[in-house]
C-alpha cells in the first residue's frame, strides 16, 4: 500500500512538472522537449518502452502545437479554425509506438472493420474529389486510425485507471488556462496557445465583439468546448474515491 501511495504521489508531481514545463516553455523546442518528462518517468516506472510511449501519447493527443503549421493550412483561410493536420507531439510519438507495436496482436471486433472501411471510403472519396482540404483531412483521419489501433493493440483494462488520470490532468490544465484567459480578457501569450499565430488578440463572439471567448491551448473556442464536453465524463464518472 505504501509503495502504491508513493507512486501515486510521484505521478502527481511528474504531471505538475510536465504541465509547468509546457506552461513556461518560451519556444517550440522546449515545448516538445517537455514530453520527455512523462516519457522518461513512465519508462522508469513501467520498465516497458511501449507503455511509456502510449501513456505519453494520451497526454499529447490534445496538443495542437505544430512544428510546421503554416505548411498545412486549410483553404480558404477562414475555414482554418484549428483544423487540418500538423506535425504535433502526437505525430512524433506515434512513429516509435507503431514500430514497437508491429508484432502485437489482438482480438478483432466489428468496430475495427468498420473503421478500416471508413478509412478506405475516405480514400476513395478523395480520389474523386482531390483538393487541399480533403488531403489534409485524409492524413489526419489516418493518424487517428493509427492512434486507435495502437491503443487497441497494447492497452487493457488494467491501464484504464492511469489513462483516466492522465485525461483528467489535461482537463484540469485546459480548464485552468481557460479561467486565466477569461480573467485577463485575452490569451496569455504562451507557446501552447495555438490560437496566437492566427489571432494574437484572441477570438471574440461574432454577435458581440466585446465578448472574449477562451480557447485554452487550442486554436479555436469550439475545439476547447468539444474537448471539455468529451472529457468531462472522466471527471464526473470515476469509480474510485481518489482521483490519484
Amino acid at each position: 500500500m505504501k509503495k502504491k501511495f508513493n507512486k501515486a504521489n510521484l505521478i502527481i508531481w511528474i504531471l505538475l512538472l510536465f504541465f509547468s514545463a509546457i506552461f513556461l516553455a518560451i519556444n517550440k523546442a522546449l515545448y516538445f522537449a517537455a514530453y520527455l518528462i512523462p516519457l522518461i518517468f513512465f519508462f522508469l516506472t513501467e520498465k516497458n518502452a511501449l507503455k511509456a510511449f502510449l501513456y505519453t501519447i494520451v497526454l499529447a493527443v490534445f496538443s495542437d502545437v505544430s512544428l510546421a503549421a503554416a505548411v498545412f493550412r486549410l483553404e480558404p483561410l477562414h475555414f482554418n479554425l484549428g483544423s487540418g493536420w500538423w506535425i504535433s507531439p502526437l505525430t512524433l510519438l506515434l512513429l516509435p509506438a507503431s514500430l514497437l507495436s508491429w508484432e502485437s496482436s489482438f482480438k478483432k471486433k466489428p468496430a475495427d472493420l468498420m473503421l478500416i472501411l471508413f478509412l478506405i471510403w475516405c480514400g476513395v472519396s478523395f480520389v474523386f474529389n482531390i483538393n487541399g482540404n480533403s488531403y489534409i483531412g485524409l492524413i489526419q483521419i489516418f493518424e487517428a486510425v493509427v492512434f486507435y489501433f495502437i491503443l487497441r493493440l497494447n492497452l487493457d483494462k488494467s491501464d484504464l485507471p492511469l489513462i483516466r488520470q492522465l485525461i483528467i490532468s489535461v482537463l484540469i490544465f485546459q480548464s485552468v488556462v481557460g479561467i486565466m484567459q477569461f480573467s485577463n480578457g485575452r490569451p496569455l501569450g504562451k507557446v501552447f496557445e495555438t490560437v496566437l499565430p492566427e489571432n494574437p488578440g484572441g477570438i471574440t463572439a461574432a454577435e458581440n465583439i466585446k465578448l472574449f471567448r477562451v480557447t485554452g491551448g487550442f486554436g479555436h473556442p469550439n475545439i476547447l468546448a468539444s474537448f471539455i464536453l468529451a472529457t468531462m465524463p472522466f471527471l464526473l464518472y470515476y469509480r474510485d474515491s481518489n482521483l490519484f
